[in-house]
């Protein structure tokens, strides 16, 4: 379940579904990134196609999991089309009702 909901996540983010990836965070991941860090992180450039891949989790602790992710994006057509690629984390966060929210955004 934690692992469906990074995708689900990461997937409004590759669609640029701002409002469903705000559904999907936590108030503290709300708190700890400002509105403008959000709508920077879920709306591409023009042209720009993303794509990201989830790797092996690891349980931090009972109702806290988080994932190792990469995220790329590219401008495709350009002979010249440099993909960007970006290391991170996303971690996501139980709440004891068997609902899970990403409380910490790559």
């Amino acid at each position: 379940m934690a692992l469906a909901a990074a995708n689900r996540f990461l997937r409004a983010w590759q669609e640029g579904d701002h409002e469903a990836g705000l559904l999907l965070l936590t108030d503290n991941a709300k708190r700890q990134t400002s509105a403008a860090q959000l709508e920077k992180f879920f709306t591409p450039a023009s042209g720009i196609v993303r794509g990201y891949l989830v790797a092996r989790g690891r349980k931090l602790n009972l109702h806290r999991y988080t994932f190792p992710i990469t995220i790329f994006e590219a401008r495709p057509g350009s002979e010249r089309a440099p993909v960007h690629v970006h290391d991170s984390s996303i971690v996501v966060f139980e709440d004891g009702n068997q609902e899970w929210a990403i409380d910490k955004i790559p």
